[in-house]
């Protein structure tokens, strides 16, 4: 049975709803009728029509051909269709209704509620560290236990909306990818094609460089940019991508141009130094083509998040030189000192398959200005390190997860 789906922060986003909610078809319940048995919810709305009050039966049609095939543009526009057919639509029939038909898609419906209440989007970065056992070599020999580890860590990220993860060198991505199957959709190129070994063959073949990302299923990905460093002391195609998400049905009319990254693990000959104005580069040219290419996007509606395993402790100098070069605001350390809390380490040598080095490598940044345009700022509601007990450790590294309006 699928775990029942927590909020980044605890149960609590998970209260039965009150019965004087009123649910937008469109927004709130996409995910809901889609996250389940799509045979069961096409059943279940064929047996009460008048919920969504279609008086086209053609439509109605549609909309069980879309959820059988989970179409999910045709289904929300159906839905959509119908809604604004009936506006008095009321809330508690459509949840009695989800709850009773789908329940993995009623808790999700009222994750949704209260993302939608509180207007935030939560974001996720985890090195994961997964390399297919011929790549394993005399620095990696700890990378073992990795189908239990995704298959763990792939549900303990489904909770936000938008997952960055580095070190997915091809190994267990279909593991990971088990606990996200309900709710998340990988973007375009870098979903598992069947298992470790076809899947190590197309990220070495397409240079993935590790990097992966994946949102839940009412976010869209509307550009997609990548750079692989030219420099590098490794030969594991590391680089970086920019992802421009469409988060309008949990933050009406907003965007996140989102950006992953994972640098090289030491500055041999300034490499890692290079690979940071790289990066920067990287996210000015970003910039500007989306200026040029999608001139109606309202840049003050958008929050710019950058995220990654840097390999860069936050009491370097090359740490201070990100903050110079990019302007980058470091969430978690923000959410830390507004609240009086001491920043935990994100790669710690207690950890079985850490080597010995405590240190905070890994960050969700955002960036305010760049390239001559404003994003809109960001506010950090909740910020936390993603840590495990000793011996139920999910990778070498913690993750970091942020919780933000805008």
């Amino acid at each position: 049975m699928e775990p029942r789906r927590r909020s980044p922060h605890g149960d609590a986003d998970m209260d039965t709803p009150k019965n004087n909610i009123s649910l937008n078809l469109f927004e709130d319940t996409r995910t809901a009728l889609l996250a389940g048995n799509p045979s069961q919810v096409e059943d279940a709305i064929a047996e009460n029509p008048e919920l969504l009050n279609f008086e086209d039966g053609k439509n109605m049609t549609l909309l069980h051909y879309a959820i059988k095939n989970r179409d999910t543009s045709t289904a929300c526009y159906l839905i959509q269709k119908g809604a604004d057919g009936r506006r008095k639509v009321r809330g508690q029939l459509l949840t009695d209704f989800i709850r009773k038909y789908n329940p993995n898609g009623y808790d999700e419906l009222v994750s949704a509620l209260k993302r939608r209440e509180q207007s935030t989007i939560s974001v996720v970065s985890y090195n994961v560290y997964l390399i297919p056992g011929w790549f394993v070599n005399q620095s990696s020999l700890t990378c073992k236990n990795q189908g239990w580890r995704a298959s763990g860590l792939g549900y303990r990220v489904n909770n936000f909306d938008i997952i960055h993860l580095q070190e997915m060198w091809g190994s267990s991505i279909d593991k990971i990818e088990l606990g996200l199957k309900n709710t998340h959709i990988p973007i375009d190129g870098y979903a598992s094609i069947g298992g470790t070994f076809l899947d190590s063959i197309k990220a070495t073949w397409t240079e993935k460089g590790g990097l992966y990302c994946s949102h839940r299923s009412d976010i869209t990905v509307e550009e997609f940019r990548k750079h692989v460093f030219t420099v590098s002391a490794t030969k594991s195609k590391k680089g970086v991508i920019a992802m421009l998400y469409n988060a309008d049905l949990i933050l009406p009319g907003k965007y996140v141009l989102g950006i992953n990254t994972h640098l090289d693990p030491y500055n041999i000959q300034n490499k890692q130094e290079r690979q940071i104005e790289q990066v920067v580069e990287f996210i000015r040219e970003t910039v500007e083509h989306l200026a040029k290419r999608r001139p109606t996007l309202d840049f003050s509606k958008t929050a710019l998040i950058m995220t990654g395993d840097f390999n860069i402790d936050s009491q370097t100098r090359l740490y201070r030189k990100l903050i110079e070069i990019s302007g980058v605001r470091d969430l978690y350390l923000e959410y830390c000192t507004e609240g009086g809390i001491r920043p935990q380490n994100t790669h710690c040598s207690a950890n079985p398959y850490a080597d010995n080095f405590d240190g905070r490598i890994d960050y969700v940044f955002s960036i305010d200005r760049i390239a001559g345009v404003e994003f809109a700022p960001v506010k950090v509601r909740s910020a936390e390190v993603i840590t495990q007990e000793l011996g139920k450790e999910f990778s070498d590294h913690w993750g970091v997860g942020v919780e933000l309006s805008f």
